[in-house]
């Protein structure tokens, strides 16, 4: 999962869908802001679904850990109350268009859930929570087991030894 990627693609769908520009709060402001309305979008939450699989598919020495996430991205349209939940509907709507879920696809991005449109006349903006799903792939080197040493005694039923036993084996 590269939140880079993830970024870049939410960013080219906002913008296309709603034309206004995308600012990321994580990210230094610009010395002016766009003129309204414009957005800021935010990934404020990233959750593990299920357990991940970890997998011996890869090279040698390797194990690849596979899994699913849900990421959440705020977003928030400021500009006058009414102008901005015009553009948020668009963004909303656009969720269900083959075309964007194609290009949402693209950027490793499916679902584009939400829980409705919220706005906030005090602060004249609409925002919206939209959650998506992505898969996450990390590769791991656990190292091998060089060495093994095995030591130790057989007994007949007697009780005396029969073979005393001592070896390393090396690979």
């Amino acid at each position: 999962m590269d939140p880079g990627a993830i970024k870049n693609g939410v960013a080219q769908w906002f913008t296309g869908v709603s034309g206004v520009d995308v600012l990321w709060q994580d990210a230094p402001l610009p010395a002016t802001l766009p003129a309204l309305p414009y957005a800021l979008l935010h990934i404020h939450r990233i959750d593990r679904i299920g357990r991940d699989e970890v997998t011996l598919d890869g090279p040698p020495d390797e194990v690849r850990v596979i899994g699913n996430r849900r990421v959440a991205i705020s977003c928030a349209v400021k500009g006058v109350a009414q102008g901005a939940l015009a553009v948020m509907a668009r963004v909303q709507d656009s969720l269900g268009c083959p075309t964007v879920l194609e290009q949402l696809a693209n950027a490793g991005l499916s679902g584009g859930d939400d829980d409705g449109i919220a706005v906030n006349l005090n602060s004249d903006c609409a925002e919206l929570e939209v959650k998506f799903l992505v898969s996450s792939l990390v590769a791991d080197s656990p190292g091998r087991i060089e060495t093994v040493q095995l030591g130790g005694q057989l007994y007949r039923a007697e009780g005396a030894p029969a073979v005393v036993v001592s070896d390393s084996v090396r690979k």
